[in-house]
């Protein structure tokens, strides 16, 4: 139940948001709503005002915008027609429903930064992890012991105060017995160990990491944190896509079947986890509606800067074309995710 009620929050409040957006700016731009309804489907409850049905409908999955003569068959050349407006005025409207969803994912992100804290990992030279299979676990060290000295050879100790220190000495001696100065809580003792020599870096390794502690931010730092979060993941996004690209591999993807799999998953985790993928997926849809693809806000923002640039709006036929071209491009992508998504279930299985 839980991963159910996470889901329809998860969908309708990111789709909803991106609707609201559009539906904010088109008012602004005196451009008239005929309908703005949360959630699609059959209608449960409506009621007209200003010009415009507000509707609550069946099925709770995000919300629905229909501005007058947005389609080109509909345009008959009226002022406060979608496609009547300027090329700029009509990409501020357009722009308006991803830019909704960056700004939930900034105060998502700055939300779970405020509240929960965000992760550092520390300079001081005390053990965070052990790493199965390696050195550090056989013979016996834990997370929370500090390195204090280290001995190289009889006629060489090194005190240890940074973690990098520990670090350096540890990568150069691969195969070369170590004798470390533990502190575990009050006490001392001396433990010997062998780094591995890691063939993939070409240093010595024993198999721990550094301790990470959750620092709390005030609300502006968090804030700034959440703009950073969100244009972290914009640029990772972008980079892994041009990269897949360039390098003509398919991009790993997952299409609304794994995404309602990963929110259920994680709504169970706890709220820290849940709210954080919430602003990963708001983030993940601004960036995928900003795509210079037909029928998507970017695909209608490239047709407006088209016509800005020439003078000339796009003809009907050009217009259909690439329509046509761009959902068969959405459809390709949607069959392959859910294809992933599908294949993966099964493979767990």
């Amino acid at each position: 139940m839980i991963g159910f009620l996470a889901i329809v929050f998860t969908f309708g409040l990111i789709i909803f948001l991106h609707e609201l957006g559009h539906f904010f700016v088109a008012k602004k731009r005196k451009i008239k709503v005929e309908n703005f309804s949360l959630g699609f489907g059959p209608e449960i409850y409506g009621y007209e005002f200003g010009g415009t049905r507000y509707s609550l409908r069946l099925v709770p999955l995000g919300g629905m915008v229909k501005m007058k003569g947005e389609l080109l068959e509909e345009k008959k050349g009226e002022p406060d027609e979608f496609l009547s407006q300027p090329w700029y005025s009509r990409i501020s409207v357009v722009a308006a429903g991803p830019l909704m969803n960056y700004l939930l994912a900034i105060f998502i992100f700055a939300g779970v930064i405020y509240f929960w804290g965000i992760p550092k990992v520390t300079t001081e030279p005390v053990i965070g992890e052990i790493i199965q299979g390696m050195p550090a676990e056989e013979v016996g060290l834990k997370p929370g012991d500090r390195i204090v000295e280290i001995e190289v050879n009889q006629l060489k100790r090194e005190k240890i105060t940074l973690w990098e220190e520990a670090a350096r000495i540890i990568h150069r001696s691969a195969n070369k017995k170590l004798e470390l100065k533990i502190k575990r809580g009050d006490e001392f003792f001396d433990i010997l160990i062998t780094p591995k020599y890691d063939e993939k870096q070409k240093i010595g390794l024993i198999g721990i990491t550094p301790e990470v502690k959750t620092i709390k931010l005030g609300l502006i730092n968090s804030l700034i944190k959440g703009v950073e979060q969100a244009v972290f993941w914009t640029v990772f996004t972008i980079t892994y896509l041009a990269r897949s690209l360039i390098k003509l591999a398919a991009p790993e993807l997952s299409g609304p079947v794994g995404i309602a799999q990963v929110v259920a998953q994680t709504a169970k985790t706890g709220w820290q986890n849940y709210f954080y993928l919430l602003g990963l997926i708001s983030n993940g849809l601004a960036i995928f509606n900003f795509l210079p693809i037909p029928l998507l806000d970017g695909g209608h923002i490239l047709f407006a800067l088209w016509e800005g640039i020439t003078k000339k709006p796009m003809t009907k036929r050009k217009m259909q074309f690439a329509n046509a071209l761009g959902l068969a491009f959405i459809l390709t992508i949607f069959v392959f995710a859910t294809y992933n998504d599908l294949l993966r279930l099964l493979i767990k299985k």
